[in-house]
């Protein structure tokens, strides 16, 4: 009998090929997903890392924008004023550009809050320009004193901590980026293991059912089968008797015998011959001749 008669090769090919199959497609997945996960996070992450860059250089050119004004009331100097006024420009020509381009590249509504802030409280400090210049030309120490304590100071100090809101928050976002990330890649790891346990379980389920798809139709064969009378059974369940071993023949020599020595010769007597007569010879010839 051939084993392809009995059309098992071919259950237990088609068994195989579902579980490679099977694995095949939850490798896919892991990988795809996992490649998405990776992709998207990358991607935030980047995009998280620039914002707080471009905020940190904003905030230092606003720090320093806010300085140069104050030190250009402050100052008694003509000469001097005109160069903190020149580099407070300077700084607020940058800002600007940094801060529409933040405006655009906003894309959650906490990103766009925040600049709302921010473009709020340097329009307050903006809407100074007045008093600034009306100090300048003064030259009133005491008075541009009390106009940078009163009024100045806390409308640059509300700009300052609305750009440290701002960083503060895209660090947050970062940081909240990176845990969904790897909270993802748990889940696709998680999701992975169990889809790997399922194809396990259905091997065993593919196992069970080729051994049961091979011996259920030998069950009517075996149903047929006449069973033993009960001596013969008992006959069979008996362990087999043991036999003594049979006994081996021996070959037994004969004991070599030494011939007994010759005793002594005996003489022997001689008697004369009787003389054969002629007639009888020749008769006893003739005799024969008939004969033959």
């Amino acid at each position: 009998m051939k084993f392809n008669n009995l059309r098992a090769s071919y259950k237990l090919w088609r068994a195989i090929f579902s579980l490679l199959l099977a694995m095949l497609l939850v490798t896919v997945w892991t990988q795809t997903q996992t490649r998405q996960v990776n992709a998207t996070n990358d991607r935030q992450v980047a995009q998280f890392e620039a914002a707080i860059a471009t905020a940190t250089g904003w905030r230092g050119m606003a720090d320093m924008a806010v300085s140069m004004d104050i030190y250009s009331v402050l100052t008694t100097d003509e000469a001097q004023s005109q160069i903190f006024e020149g580099r407070a420009a300077q700084r607020n020509a940058q800002i600007n550009l940094l801060q529409k381009r933040m405006h655009q590249a906003a894309a959650t509504p906490a990103d766009k809050a925040a600049l709302g802030l921010i473009s709020r409280t340097r329009a307050d400090i903006g809407g100074l320009g007045g008093m600034v210049q009306q100090m300048k030309v003064a030259r009133d120490a005491e008075a541009s004193q009390v106009f940078i304590d009163n009024d100045y100071q806390p409308r640059a100090v509300a700009y300052l901590d609305a750009i440290d809101k701002y960083l503060a928050l895209q660090v947050q976002q970062r940081d909240a980026a990176k845990q969904a990330a790897q909270a993802a890649r748990d889940h696709v790891a998680g999701v992975a293991m169990a889809s790997t346990a399922l194809v396990c379980a259905l091997g065993v389920l593919l196992a069970q059912w080729l051994v049961r798809s091979n011996t259920l139709p030998l069950v009517p064969h075996l149903a047929s089968v006449p069973k033993p009378s009960r001596p013969v059974a008992r006959a069979v369940a008996q362990p087999p008797i043991a036999q003594a071993p049979l006994p081996t023949k021996t070959m037994v020599r004969p004991a070599l015998v030494k011939p007994p020595a010759p005793g002594p010769r005996r003489p022997v007597a001689l008697t004369a011959a009787k003389p054969i007569q002629p007639a009888a010879a020749a008769k006893k010839g003739a005799g024969d001749w008939e004969s033959i």
